[in-house]
């Protein structure tokens, strides 16, 4: 299965990396980056069906990640999988993200550090 990711994050090398993890574990993924809420929004009203999983920054330069997670499943219904993606780790954080309707919270510092949070995130679609 080919999963389709829109990765919402402003920094060129932090996408890098997210990219480097993804692709580490799901070599065939299909990524679709963006930089801005603005740019997520017009995404998601345009190709809704195609994302499988949402992989979002907290700090954009038009907003906050977080914010923006019960806008995105509200728009891309329960299938997609939504992730908030942040350099620091926070706990208020992570649970108003769950609270908002998101899937999970992944403390990105390098490729690593993203696999076994990505992994335990794409089980959770193969158990729905």
């Amino acid at each position: 299965m080919r999963r389709r990711y829109l990765v919402v994050e402003d920094h060129a090398v932090m996408f890098d990396v997210i990219r480097h993890g993804v692709l580490s574990i799901d070599p065939s993924a299909e990524l679709t980056w963006v930089q801005t809420l603005a740019q997520a929004s017009e995404f998601v009203r345009d190709n809704a069906a195609s994302i499988d999983v949402l992989l979002l920054d907290n700090g954009l330069p038009d907003g906050y990640g977080v914010h923006w997670v019960s806008k995105a499943r509200i728009a891309l219904g329960p299938r997609p999988l939504i992730a908030l993606c942040t350099s620091s780790p926070d706990r208020d954080l992570a649970s108003a993200t769950v609270a908002a309707g998101g899937d999970a919270y992944i403390q990105k510092s390098d490729a690593s550090s993203i696999r076994y949070p990505l992994l335990e995130l794409l089980r959770r679609e193969r158990a729905a």
